[in-house]
């Protein structure tokens, strides 16, 4: 069973562009705030080199500190004990994704609309055809699965009804509009809605464009319990380390500030923030800014365009932080659109000087949602989103050295349609 479904979902990983990252703005320092977003391979992982920020505790804490080359701090050794977990699934609109590349001859009957939660986006699907679809896949449906929203397991459920789906996101009134000029005797009237056969026809539409995913319903869970839930795993897999997402409790304590301001100096640090700056301050100068004005308008964007978010181990030994820059995924519309991601462990500890954080991703290329780590390597997997629309990567952190980066490993993207501008 487990054979053909890492087959589906093993894709080879494809670098992420530099630049596709947002979150929405946050203060550091004083008044920051996170925000509410919310095994194991066999393996032992080579001791990397990574990038360290020192900080002198002669120095003040806001005081950008000196980054220098170091190992990396040991890897957790493999547990021989535990096997490679089946492959992430993605949750989305309360289903479970088992295949998000599925093919849609897989689906039979007619083609329904779910319960619609808003008019720029639609997710339509077709009950699944047991003779087409692949059997270790069909198998899954009844299958124990554990739901992680981003501080952790939201729900226990089954995996029930197999259906396969396609996803809208963008202006369906021009869905709409086309459908009603193929169809002789059929209006359209954006103010008025579309008759019944109409609404058909573009349901019709959407399944026909895809991208198609093979969705489970959840079941033997209330609806509620499962809110929030981002990925999924086989509960017969071996349970993970969840990094869970700071609470609205721990928001602004002084620990909390401390370590955020102790992560931003570091992200300010590398050196794809400084190429950052450069091309921001060239943008300003090609639009008639002087170089003064124009080194003020980069210091009021990083002031509004930057955030950061804590995610902190169940042992309280060890944090990540997330630090942003600008908006990934979102059409700048003649502004400015450069955007930078990086991740950065802290180890905690109550002696003085604190331990300098550690950069193990310069360019995640969108926002993590989700930190956690499967196969207990001691490198935390995250799981992303950006854009307009929906778009979710799993990212792995491959390599050695200088070289070693988060990859994507498998995900699931449904375009906008549309001007956003």
């Amino acid at each position: 069973m487990r054979g053909r479904v890492l087959e589906n979902w093993r894709a080879t990983g494809r670098r992420i562009a530099l630049g596709a990252v947002w979150l929405a703005p946050l203060g550091l320092a004083v008044g920051l705030e996170l925000t509410d977003r919310e095994a194991p391979r066999v393996c032992a992982t080579p001791t990397p080199e990574v990038v360290v920020v020192e900080v002198s505790g002669a120095r003040s804490e806001l005081e950008a500190p000196r980054v220098v080359s170091a190992p990396a701090p040991a890897v957790a050794p493999a547990r021989d004990d535990l096997v490679t977990p089946d492959p992430l699934m993605f949750v989305l609109d309360g289903r479970v994704v088992i295949d998000p590349d599925a093919d849609p001859e897989w689906g039979a009957a007619r083609v329904r609309a779910d319960q619609r939660t808003g008019w720029g986006a639609r997710t339509v699907r077709r009950a699944v055809d047991k003779r087409r679809a692949p059997k270790d896949l069909l198998a899954l449906s009844g299958e124990a699965v554990t739901l992680y929203g981003p501080r952790g397991a939201v729900c226990e459920a089954e995996l029930g009804a197999l259906s396969v789906a396609a996803r809208f996101s963008g202006d369906l009134n021009l869905v709409y509009e086309e459908e009603a000029r193929m169809e002789r005797g059929v209006a359209y009237d954006q103010q008025r809605g579309a008759d019944a056969r109409l609404d058909r026809r573009v349901n019709e539409h959407i399944y026909d464009e895809g991208p198609w995913s093979l969705e489970a319903a959840v079941t033997r869970a209330g609806a509620r319990e499962c809110e929030g839930a981002i990925w999924a795993r086989l509960s017969s897999d071996p349970e993970p380390v969840v990094f869970a997402l700071a609470s609205s409790e721990e928001r602004g304590s002084p620990l909390e500030r401390a370590e955020l301001t102790r992560a931003w100096a570091a992200f300010e640090q590398l050196p794809e923030f400084a190429a950052i700056q450069r091309e921001f301050i060239a943008f300003a100068r090609e639009q008639g800014a002087t170089l003064e004005s124009a080194r003020a308008s980069w210091t009021s964007h990083v002031e509004l365009s930057r955030s950061a978010q804590l995610w902190r181990d169940p042992s309280g030994t060890r944090a990540y932080v997330s630090v942003l820059l600008g908006e990934p995924g979102v059409p700048s519309c003649g502004d400015f659109d450069g955007t930078l991601a990086a991740l950065l462990q802290l180890e905690l500890s109550s002696h003085e000087p604190a331990l300098a954080p550690v950069v193990v991703g310069r360019d995640l290329g969108a926002r993590p949602i989700a930190v956690f780590d499967r196969d207990h390597d001691g490198v935390p997997e995250l799981v992303t989103n950006s854009g307009l629309a929906v778009q979710r990567e799993l990212l792995e952190r491959e390599g050695e050295g200088d070289e070693a980066e988060y990859d994507v490993v498998t995900d699931i993207e449904v375009s906008f349609y549309g001007c956003p501008c």
